[in-house]
């Protein structure tokens, strides 16, 4: 039983010794579903808080009666160290998911900033990053407000897709102002043209090759699989309408009218 109740030897003053009750587990079964969702998780975890601490604050008298014949009154729990502590497989699911879920802003953030950065090594324009950067956040907003319209709860599995979403989403776009960069044509119209003429069709392909991948995880039991299955093509798809259709378009309004540079200009100065 030591699984079920801990002893605690305690000596009295006269010098004997006995033994009482430390603490005592109790395993009881609950109505929640196991697959409960971690925001209604989270709702019962709080009412099972609001119990623990009724429950702390009721109190009951007893007496005992002493050696000689006196009877003295106690009141129980007798410390404050006697409460109640209540731990659950769903609370530590729950704290995971809540915790990556509560994060995806700042892991989006850090994402963004990186993926900017890169852009602006790649290209050497930092008013190209920064459309980029525009590009990303329309591409997630859009992502976002699908799956909302879709009903879809965001879970762990949402929270996680987003942030790959990002990597995602740059790659198209990093091409795209790279080769842009690199044209050698001093019109902004036909330095788009021709970055799509170029890159254009391996971006497609890309595309393509990445969702037939991803494909065969819709028929996959587990449901985390799935899900993936589910928004990495909608990611990817976003990606491509707008790289070609938002992100080009701003390239060739406001883009560099200067040919050549990118990458090769930094590679240039490292070379020397």
């Amino acid at each position: 039983y030591r699984k079920t109740y801990g002893l605690q030897t305690v000596t009295s003053s006269s010098g004997a010794s006995t033994q009482r009750v430390a603490w005592v587990k109790v395993n009881f079964m609950s109505a929640m579903p196991f697959r409960l969702s971690t925001t209604k998780l989270e709702h019962e975890y709080f009412k099972f808080l609001d119990f623990i601490a009724e429950f702390e604050e009721t109190t009951f008298q007893y007496s005992i009666t002493n050696a000689d014949g006196t009877a003295t009154l106690y009141s129980a729990p007798p410390t404050p160290s006697a409460t109640v502590k209540v731990t659950s497989e769903s609370w530590i699911r729950m704290a995971t998911e809540l915790q990556a879920i509560r994060g995806t802003v700042s892991s989006i953030a850090v994402s963004l900033a990186f993926a900017v950065f890169a852009t602006f090594i790649f290209t050497g324009d930092a008013f190209m990053a920064f459309m980029a950067m525009l590009s990303m956040l329309a591409i997630i907003l859009a992502v976002v407000a699908i799956l909302v319209a879709l009903k879809v709860k965001f879970g762990i599995v949402e929270a996680i897709s987003l942030t790959i979403l990002v990597g995602i989403s740059v790659d198209f776009s990093l091409h795209l102002a790279e080769s842009f960069t690199r044209s050698h044509f001093t019109s902004r119209g036909v330095r788009g043209v021709d970055a799509v003429s170029r890159v254009g069709y391996p971006i497609v392909s890309a595309a393509m090759t990445t969702m037939s991948a991803v494909m065969p995880m819709l028929w996959c039991q587990v449901q985390v699989l799935v899900r993936f299955g589910q928004i990495i093509p909608l990611c990817i798809i976003m990606s491509l309408v707008y790289g070609f259709h938002f992100f080009l378009p701003m390239l060739m309004s406001f883009g560099p009218n200067v040919p050549g540079g990118g990458a090769g200009k930094w590679l240039c100065h490292v070379g020397k």
